[in-house]
């Protein structure tokens, strides 16, 4: 595969809800987002995996630990190619 495509999002309207998204390529930390909170769903994250073995989603306590965090993976998805930046979807204000 050529690529890890994905969004994030959590599914709680609770102003406590605080974690932090790590995905990992081959043990090393690829992309990292603290303090995600309730609200918005989070811009399209593409991470192109070069030889990268394997690929870890990590999704770890906030500032308020385990409160109300319905973290939730949207669309996470292998791709074989990487897309055009045409092909891309705009990113979320």
């Amino acid at each position: 595969f050529a690529a890890f495509r994905g969004q994030f999002a959590i599914d709680s309207d609770s102003p406590l809800a605080d974690v932090t998204v790590r995905i990992y390529l081959d043990d090393n930390v690829a992309f990292e987002r603290k303090n995600v909170k309730s609200g918005p769903i989070y811009p399209v994250v593409m991470l192109p995996l070069k030889d990268a073995k394997t690929i870890s989603l990590e999704v770890d306590y906030g500032d308020n630990y385990a409160t109300e965090d319905r973290f939730v993976w949207l669309d996470p998805a292998l791709l074989r190619k990487l897309p055009d930046a045409s092909t891309q979807p705009a990113s979320a204000p």
